[in-house]
């Protein structure tokens, strides 16, 4: 890519994304090369969120409304609050 360091929003357009190769920007690559970590750093991920919801929970700020689709989904932003476990 030209200078694939630098910030610019305006190279993605629908021609460019088009012209990607399958898995270029997706974590851990895909197919033949495919990290071999990463099934280690999904574990290690899920070991981390363990971790901390042990002594943190989460909590929505408002009432949630679901919309019905193949799998149930909230029909809009779901804003959580944080608090510290008694």
């Amino acid at each position: 890519y030209e200078d694939p360091w630098a910030f610019r929003p305006e190279r993605w357009t629908p021609a460019f994304r088009e012209s990607l190769p399958n898995f270029a920007y997706f974590p851990f690559g895909g197919g033949p090369r495919r990290c071999v970590g990463d099934r280690f750093a999904r574990l290690e991920a899920r070991l981390a969120l363990a971790t901390i919801a042990r002594e943190w929970r989460t909590r929505p700020r408002h009432d949630l409304s679901f919309e019905p689709s193949i799998t149930l989904r909230p029909e809009g932003p779901v804003e959580m609050r944080v608090e510290r476990r008694d």
